[in-house]
């Protein structure tokens, strides 16, 4: 007759657990699985990044086919956003495995404690890609946000797609700063007027600001211009200035002369269009920031 041995509690228990984490299915794109990974055993961890370090050292020799290998088998013992990350940016390298990438970009960003712009900034150019625009908006607005310089995004090669949009620049929010100004100035006996050209680096848009004097009353129309070909198409959206009150003295044949002055400040909405080329003629291009005038 059979003889059968009890075994104790804790032994049965440490038997369970062992046989469920052997026979647990690899599911590195299950966002379940790798959270779950996030708190394996502590003995886990140094073997984990003794692999992760392992793959780095192949993707950073362009052997992203074997790096795969070695972050996989670190995720099976042990998960975290850096790894995913590396773990993308070696299977973007793959041909065929541009979804996969995308799908572990996602996790690493769930996985992070904080928000990351490399994995946010990789994960929309992933989706760039992949023809993906509308979702790699988002990723590279906040990318953006955590501190990606546009300089970056104007040369990346995986960004191509995304760059023949001819508004990709402010779809994502990026402020350029105005590098220049250019002034073209005309005078009359006690009158005056320039107008300026605030433009970004590429001098296709910035600000448009045109000031007139003429007997102490002053007004500064501001706008928004951008380039069309040879044109300069303006919208001027506020106006401010000094207006005359009060009692006037003749002037000789220029008429009246205010003696008191109060500023003003109101909205309007005019368009106008230069010719780039014959403005140019008179333009002189100086260092500086964009003038401000108050009144």
């Amino acid at each position: 007759m059979p003889r059968f041995t009890t075994l104790p509690a804790n032994l049965i228990l440490v038997l369970l657990l062992t046989s469920c984490q052997s026979t647990r299915p690899f599911e590195p794109f299950n966002e379940s699985w790798a959270t779950a990974q996030l708190n394996a055993p502590p003995e886990n961890l140094q073997k984990a990044e003794a692999l992760h370090k392992s793959g780095f050292q192949l993707y950073k020799q362009k052997r992203d086919s074997e790096a795969i290998i070695q972050y996989e088998a670190a995720l099976q013992l042990h998960a975290h956003a850096g790894l995913y990350y590396d773990y993308a940016n070696s299977l973007s390298n793959i041909d065929g495995r541009l979804e996969d990438s995308i799908k572990a970009y996602r996790i690493g960003i769930r996985l992070s404690e904080k928000p990351d712009m490399n994995l946010h900034y990789n994960l929309g150019c992933a989706l760039v890609r992949a023809n993906r625009i509308a979702e790699a908006i988002p990723e590279l607005q906040q990318a953006y946000r955590l501190g990606k310089p546009p300089a970056i995004m104007e040369q990346d090669g995986d960004l191509t797609n995304l760059r023949k949009d001819r508004d990709w620049r402010e779809k994502i929010g990026i402020k350029e700063p105005m590098k220049s100004w250019r002034l073209f100035p005309q005078a009359w006996g006690r009158g005056s007027s320039h107008t300026t050209i605030c433009s970004n680096y590429r001098q296709t848009a910035g600000l448009l600001i045109e000031y007139f004097e003429d007997m102490g009353e002053t007004r500064v129309k501001k706008g928004n211009w951008t380039r069309e070909g040879n044109k300069i198409i303006a919208h001027f959206k506020q106006e401010i200035g000094k207006k005359g009150v009060g009692p006037t003295v003749n002037d000789g044949p220029r008429g009246p002369y205010h003696l008191k002055f109060e500023p003003y400040e109101r909205e309007i909405d005019e368009t106008a269009t230069f010719d780039f080329l014959e403005i140019s003629k008179h333009m002189q291009e100086s260092d500086g920031p964009c003038p401000e005038y108050r009144f």
